[in-house]
C-alpha cells in the first residue's frame, strides 16, 4: 500500500486498506472483494482529497482482485469508477499515474476475455488494447522526466501492451530500454523472454541465440521475482528451453562462447550499422534481437531460411518488399544524416544557401530537408504496404487509393475473416496514427504541412521570435522544435520497420500455409548479390 496514502487518509480506512492488501496477497480474493465493496457502499465525501484518494484506492483494488481471480464484471466496476469520476478522483494524483491505472485496467479486459473458451484473436477483438495502449502513451507524454522508476514500470507495460496484438518488433524495443537502464528487472526480462518465443511463432524462424536470450531473460527474472509464483514459473520457463537447447546439442559453455563472439561481431560493424542497431533500425530479423554478425545487412525476405513456403503471390510481395526495403534504408539514411552528419562537408553545402535573416528561428538546409524526407517517406512506405495487404487478400480494386491508417474500416467484416496474426499487429499499428482517435494523429498532419503548406522546424527548443510575424498559424503553419521533430521521426520510423516486418510475417504464414505436407509446391527466390549457375 502506498506510504502516500497512509500519509492522508485516516487511520481507520488505512488499517483497512491494509487488510485489503493482506488478503489479495494471500489470494483471498472473496475477503478482499467484500472489505473492498463494503467500504464503497458507505458514503465517501469527494469533496475532500483524503476521501478521493480513498476511493480512487478502492478502485485499483477492485480492478487488481478482479484480474487475479478472474472475475471481468468487477475489473468493469473498479474501471467504471475511474473513467465515470475522473475529472475529481485525478485531482489528487498525477495525470501519468491516473492514465497508466486506467491502461493495466483495459489490459486486464482483454486478457480476461483471452482466457475464455473459444477466443480467437482478431482485430476486433482487441479493442480494450487499443484503449490501453492509448492510456498508457497518454501517461508517457504526461510522465515527468525525473519518475524513471515509474517510467520503467510504464515501458514494461507498453510494451507487453503491444506483444499481445503480435507487435512483437517493437515490444523488444521497450524491454530493451528498460533493461539498458535497470538490467535486473524482472519483469522487463520475463517480458522479453515472452517477446521472443512469441517472435519465433510469428516469424516461424528461430535460433541458437534466440533461446539462449530467452533462457537468460526468464533466468534473471526468477533470480529477482517479487513473488514465489513467478519465481517458479519463470525459473521452470528458464530450464525447458535449456533441455530444447540441450536437445540441439548447447551446453552452457556453448552459450557462454556464443555471447563473447555476438560482442566482437558487434564491434567490427561500421558506424553507420552501429547507429541501426543501436536504434532498432535494422530490416535483419537477427537484428531484432541480436547485434552479430547476423545482423550485419537488411537482409529480411518473405522466403524463410528454416523451411518452405508456396504460393504465386510470393514473388510479387517480394517484389513490392524490395520496394520497401529501398525506400526505408532511404528514410533511414536522411535520418541518420540529419542528427549525426560524417563528412565535414555537409557544413559546407549548409553555407551555400544564404537565407535572408528574419529572426523566427528556423532551421534551413540539407539537414533540415533531410530529417523532413525521412519523416514524410515513412508515410509512403506504409500506404504501399496497404496496398500489398489489400492486393494479397484481394480487400480492394486494382488502383484504388489506400492510406495505411484508414483503410481497415470499411473492410472490417472481411478482414476480421483472416486468419493470420500479422495482419492484428498491422491493424494495431494503424490505430497509432489514426488522423482522428489515434495516440499520434498530429503525425498526418505533419507529413501534410510539410508537403503542402508551411513545416517550420525550429533551431532551438525554448526559443521563437518573430518579430516579422512571417509564421502565420492561423494560415496552416506549424511549429515543431528541433529536438522533438528529432524524437518524433525517429518514432515513426521504428513503427515504419515494425510494419515492414508484420507485412513479411503476414506473406510468410500465407505461403506457409500452401506447404504444410507438400514441400513440392515451395518457391525458390535467390538473393541478387547470390552467384547465379
Amino acid at each position: 500500500m502506498s506510504s502516500e496514502i497512509v500519509r492522508y487518509i485516516n487511520k481507520k480506512d488505512a488499517e483497512l486498506l491494509h487488510e485489503i492488501e493482506l488478503a489479495a496477497n494471500q489470494s483471498d480474493h472473496d475477503t478482499a472483494l467484500r472489505l473492498t465493496e463494503d467500504r464503497l457502499a458507505k458514503p465517501i465525501d469527494l469533496s475532500r482529497p483524503s476521501e478521493r484518494l480513498l476511493k480512487g484506492s478502492l478502485a485499483g483494488w477492485l480492478i487488481d482482485i478482479g484480474t487475479e481471480s478472474g472475475q471481468e464484471q468487477i475489473v468493469k466496476k473498479g474501471l467504471s469508477i475511474l473513467e465515470n469520476e475522473e475529472a475529481v478522483l485525478r485531482k489528487n494524483v498525477t495525470q501519468a499515474s491516473y492514465d497508466y491505472n486506467i491502461g493495466n485496467a483495459y489490459s486486464s479486459l482483454f486478457d480476461l476475455k483471452k482466457s475464455k473458451p473459444g477466443f480467437k484473436l482478431n482485430p476486433s477483438e482487441i479493442q480494450d488494447i487499443v484503449k490501453s495502449k492509448s492510456r498508457y502513451w497518454r501517461a508517457y507524454k504526461s510522465l515527468q522526466t525525473h519518475d524513471r522508476a515509474f517510467w520503467a514500470k510504464l515501458w514494461v507495460n507498453l510494451g507487453n501492451c503491444l506483444l499481445k496484438c503480435n507487435r512483437v518488433v517493437e515490444a523488444i524495443i521497450y524491454y530493451d530500454d528498460v533493461i539498458t537502464e535497470y538490467p535486473k528487472f524482472p519483469q522487463a526480462n520475463a517480458s522479453r523472454a515472452d517477446a521472443l518465443l512469441k517472435l519465433n511463432e510469428i516469424s516461424d524462424t528461430y535460433s541458437i541465440n534466440l533461446l539462449a536470450q530467452a533462457i537468460e531473460g526468464y533466468s534473471v527474472a526468477s533470480d529477482f521475482a517479487d513473488t514465489l509464483y513467478n519465481r517458479q514459473a519463470w525459473h521452470m520457463r528458464s530450464e525447458l528451453l535449456k533441455q530444447k537447447l540441450l536437445e540441439h546439442g548447447y551446453d552452457s559453455k556453448n552459450i557462454e562462447h556464443e555471447t563473447s563472439e555476438t560482442e566482437s561481431e558487434h564491434n567490427q560493424h561500421s558506424k553507420y550499422r552501429k547507429f541501426c542497431l543501436e536504434q532498432h533500425l535494422s530490416l535483419s530479423e537477427h537484428s531484432i534481437y541480436c547485434g552479430c554478425a547476423g545482423a550485419r545487412s537488411d537482409d529480411l525476405t518473405v522466403p524463410k531460411s528454416s523451411g518452405p513456403i508456396g504460393g504465386n503471390f510470393v514473388p510479387r510481395m517480394e517484389f513490392i518488399l524490395n520496394r520497401v526495403k529501398s525506400e526505408f534504408t532511404f528514410a533511414r539514411l536522411m535520418y541518420y544524416q540529419a542528427v549525426l552528419p560524417l563528412e565535414s562537408e555537409w557544413d559546407l553545402l549548409e553555407d551555400e544557401i544564404r537565407i535572408t535573416q528574419l529572426f523566427e528561428d528556423e532551421m534551413h538546409g540539407p539537414r533540415s530537408e533531410m530529417l523532413r524526407l525521412s519523416f514524410r517517406n515513412c508515410f509512403a512506405i506504409l500506404d504501399k504496404i496497404a496496398m500489398a495487404i489489400c492486393e494479397l487478400f484481394e480487400l480492394a480494386q486494382p488502383k484504388e487509393v489506400l492510406y495505411f491508417e484508414s483503410f481497415w474500416r470499411s473492410r472490417w467484416e472481411r478482414i476480421n475473416q483472416i486468419d493470420n496474426p500479422a495482419i492484428v499487429a498491422l491493424y494495431a499499428l494503424a490505430t497509432d496514427l489514426n488522423s482522428k482517435t489515434g495516440d499520434w494523429p498530429e503525425f498526418k498532419e505533419w507529413r501534410n504541412a510539410i508537403e503542402h503548406r508551411i513545416f517550420c522546424v525550429l533551431q532551438k527548443e525554448n526559443f521563437h521570435s518573430d518579430p516579422y510575424s512571417v509564421v502565420n498559424q492561423n494560415a496552416g503553419d506549424l511549429v515543431v522544435p528541433l529536438d522533438v521533430f528529432h524524437q518524433r521521426a525517429l518514432f515513426l520510423l521504428r513503427l515504419t520497420r515494425s510494419a515492414i516486418f508484420s507485412f513479411v510475417f503476414c506473406v510468410r504464414y500465407e505461403g506457409s500455409k500452401l506447404t504444410e505436407g507438400d514441400p513440392s509446391k515451395a518457391i525458390t527466390l535467390r538473393g541478387r548479390n547470390e552467384e547465379s549457375g
